[in-house]
């Protein structure tokens, strides 16, 4: 993971400050990058990944392709 990068439970963050719901977080994992945008459920993953580097970032970004990410999309919401 990026030296930046933080995870956090949802409980114990202000939401509000990142522009997202704690029923979005009981839902979907999120990421929120240093930027402010949001990803949620399988894009958060990716995001996730990339953020991991090396192998991991290759799965994050072609998890990422529109393709890819219809499938992911499913997975995820098994």
């Amino acid at each position: 993971m990026s030296s930046h990068t933080q995870i956090s439970a949802y409980q114990e963050v202000p939401l509000e400050s990142f522009g997202v719901s704690a029923d979005q977080c009981r839902r979907a994992v999120q990421w929120v990058d240093v930027d402010g945008q949001v990803r949620s459920g399988n894009r958060a993953v990716a995001a996730v990944c990339r953020s991991a580097g090396g192998a991991w970032w290759l799965i994050g970004v072609v998890s990422d392709f529109p393709g890819v990410r219809l499938i992911a999309t499913g997975v995820y919401q098994l």
